[in-house]
């Protein structure tokens, strides 16, 4: 988990997200939350991650929720530029209602992405392969 963490961190840190950001280590797990996001990674090594974005009037907020989740696809799963433009694609199409649900596989993770209906976020499920 470490590498993951470290990844993470910079990658954070290249968007200017690491002073917004909140991160709290457990037991196999590390959790780092902004204002209207969340981000859980499960293992040690990592089995799966969910990212949860909740929606926000202010645009800053959302771009920053929307940075959070593809930092967390692109440490995880190393998207191609296809793949990762698909995974914001779909979690748009679900945000707006078009899909219920969406699940697919990259070259290296399997994604499951839909509206978590108890916290009323968008829920993204990653789980590498």
């Amino acid at each position: 988990m470490a590498d993951v963490e470290t990844k993470l961190e910079e990658l954070f840190a290249s968007l200017k997200l690491s002073m917004d950001v909140k991160k709290d280590k457990g037991n196999d797990t590390l959790t780092y939350t902004t204002k209207t996001a969340g981000v859980l990674l499960i293992g040690d090594p990592i089995v799966g991650a969910t990212v949860f974005i909740g929606g926000s009037q202010s645009d800053l907020e959302n771009l920053k929720s929307t940075a959070l989740m593809m930092a967390t696809v692109k440490t995880l799963c190393n998207p191609t530029e296809e793949e990762g433009s698909r995974v914001l694609q779909e979690a748009f199409k679900v945000l707006k209602g078009e899909l219920k649900t969406s699940a697919f596989n990259t070259q290296k993770c399997s994604i499951h992405i839909g509206i978590n209906k108890e916290l009323g976020a968008l829920g993204v499920n990653i789980s590498p392969r």
